[in-house]
């Protein structure tokens, strides 16, 4: 897609507190195109709301933003003192021009903007400090990203147990839950009215968002060990690691000679330190992905694997 043939507009938002005592105004860049993180969604503005009252909280925390796209809560965050990273997937180079593209016209320069594909290991991912707040609006979007967005909010938050993702999503199918999923990777969340945080309105930080869309508000966190059910036998742990991999992977899995992401069972028996198991990871993507497509091997696949097998790992042997 050739950029400067599409039409690039700017857009103000201006949050202020019931009283208008204290206001925020950020401009947010959108280029009219088709790609979903070029421009401002419903949702995304609900939680700038959110974050805009939540400010004094925010102050010096470290926060995330997933999915960024324009980035306006990420945006809103920094304005409110936090030190934040925006991110949007490694495979959408012009979305993470946007976002840089946004802390450029709001005077952010230090803010870094990196590329994390949700559900995929990566040197970007590991490289993260523990953080407090995760952002991410509208990124329950596609059925089919459900899981990979929170197998990547599982390992961020084992990082920090006090870690909160905060997220607001758009009720577009009754039959879409994500409560499995919440379960099966020792995640709880809770719901956040929005008349809590003033955003039960139809018009938001003085533009025409939300508009008519439900959007709903909710803030996932860890479950504490009392709250997470446990495989005691390691028979059991291995036979339930190799169904829930095989039902959940979306490619064959290959079985070589020797364990891969399939196989996690053999590592339980033994005292590891799970970081240089992510660190040799790396490794091995930086070394061998030249070679991937001459050996006919999926190695971004196998790390994949590897990060929702780590993430049990750790959380069987707490």
């Amino acid at each position: 897609m050739n950029e400067s043939s599409h039409t690039l507009i700017e857009k103000s938002f201006t949050f202020q507190d019931c009283e208008a005592s204290q206001s925020l105004t950020v401009s947010i860049p959108e280029v009219l195109d088709s790609q979903y993180g070029m421009y401002v969604w419903p949702c995304a503005v609900v939680l700038s709301q959110y974050v805009w009252m939540a400010r004094e909280e925010l102050q010096n925390k470290t926060v995330l933003e997933l999915g960024a796209g324009v980035s306006l809560p990420g945006v809103v965050a920094a304005k409110c003192g936090a030190h934040v990273v925006l991110s949007d997937s490694a495979e959408l180079p012009l979305c993470l021009r946007n976002c840089r593209r946004s802390c450029d016209v709001n005077n952010l320069p230090r803010v870094p903007v990196i590329g994390l594909t949700w559900g995929r290991v990566s040197p970007e991912l590991l490289s993260l400090t523990p953080l407090d707040i995760i952002l991410g609006s509208d990124v329950f979007y596609e059925p089919e990203d459900f899981e990979d967005v929170l197998v990547t909010i599982s390992f961020l938050v084992r990082r920090n147990p006090h870690a909160q993702f905060w997220t607001t999503y758009q009720e577009r199918s009754a039959d879409w839950s994500i409560d499995a999923l919440l379960h099966k990777w020792d995640l709880k969340c809770i719901n956040v009215p929005l008349e809590t945080f003033e955003a039960n309105k139809n018009h938001l930080a003085g533009s025409t968002l939300p508009g008519n869309h439900t959007v709903q508000m909710m803030i996932i966190t860890r479950k504490a060990p009392t709250e997470v059910t446990r495989l005691q036998s390691p028979t059991d742990l291995r036979e339930h690691k190799t169904a829930t991999y095989l039902s959940t992977t979306k490619t064959p899995i290959c079985f070589k000679a020797t364990p891969t992401g399939a196989d996690f069972g053999w590592l339980l028996d033994l005292d590891l330190d799970l970081d240089p198991l992510f660190d040799a990871g790396v490794r091995l993507l930086e070394r061998d992905l030249d070679l991937d497509r001459e050996r006919d091997l999926d190695l971004e696949g196998d790390l994949d694997f590897l990060l929702r097998g780590v993430c049990d790992l750790e959380r069987e042997r707490e």
